[in-house]
């Protein structure tokens, strides 16, 4: 099933891959940003790397019908432009959790 709805993102982000597990779905909210005002004025790329604007990762799970429920876990600033891979995995306190595997910047 195909399910469509907005994800309420902190501003011109550009998301350019987000991960699936067997029940969740984890997107970055990373600050690397479609910034052109910058692009023109400086002659520059039209994404920036803003490591002074927050970091987060929205979870929620696969059959959620709309954006209401996501959890959203901040971070440090960082960027990355594609996971490796993704699952779902029990802790030690019996709470599922998922496991996120990338290469940062």
């Amino acid at each position: 099933m195909v399910k469509n709805f907005e994800i309420p993102i902190t501003s011109t982000r550009m998301i350019h891959d987000f991960v699936m597990t067997e029940h969740y779905i984890v997107i970055p909210d990373l600050p690397v940003e479609f910034d052109v005002k910058t692009a023109i004025k400086d002659k520059t790329w039209l994404f920036q790397y803003h490591k002074s604007n927050p970091a987060r990762y929205g979870v929620f799970n696969r059959s959620e019908p709309d954006a209401r429920n996501i959890i959203w876990f901040d971070c440090p600033a960082h960027y990355c432009f594609h996971f490796g891979n993704s699952w779902d995995e029990m802790n030690d306190k019996g709470e599922t959790i998922v496991v996120l595997l990338a290469v940062i910047y």
